[in-house]
């Protein structure tokens, strides 16, 4: 547990990784979409989160929910 604390306070603020207001729109308005409801692994959970494919610091290319 102490590592995995070391390790969240090494990683910086969401800001800080790139996660601007920007990424909060584009991740709200993918949940929005029908179908973004459940987790994409089939589980058929709700889905809580939102991942990109590639890095937020550059273009969003591909969402999925997890």
């Amino acid at each position: 547990m102490a590592k995995a604390k070391a390790y969240d306070a090494s990683r910086g603020t969401a800001a800080q990784r790139g996660y601007s207001s920007s990424w909060r729109k584009a991740s709200a308005a993918f949940f929005a979409l029908p179908g973004n409801e459940r987790c994409a692994c089939g589980c058929g959970r709700i889905a809580n989160m939102v991942d990109h494919i590639r890095a937020p610091k550059g273009e969003v290319v591909s969402l999925m929910v997890v």
